[in-house]
């Protein structure tokens, strides 16, 4: 389960970075990912609240927009290495508001 979270408003662009520097060998790096945003009734919503996404050597830097107001978004980026055959996950929880609560 996610144990961070990010509020935002359904008009902003806010950003979020996944630091994945811990998980990550030494002489290795972040090769490839994969990134899921599911709301409460578990749909994908990706195309609809991840505005982009760079992928650096040990972190993933997702920009977040739009959202439904009042909705949160199990956001999941899964990293595969270089070298490693270990795929290291982060999960937080995107709380969409135009009201913090």
């Amino acid at each position: 389960m996610s144990s961070q979270y990010l509020f935002k408003h359904p008009d902003a662009v806010k950003q979020f970075i996944f630091d994945f520097e811990a998980d990550i060998p030494t002489d290795d790096f972040i090769g490839d990912y994969t990134i899921t945003a599911f709301d409460s009734d578990d749909v994908d919503r990706q195309d609809e609240v991840i505005r982009s996404v760079v992928i650096n050597t040990t972190d993933i830097t997702v920009e977040f927009q739009a959202g439904i107001d009042g909705q949160n978004y199990r956001v999941t980026v899964i990293v595969s290495l270089d070298v490693s055959t270990t795929t290291p996950t982060k999960i937080i929880e995107l709380r969409v508001r135009s009201k913090e609560v």
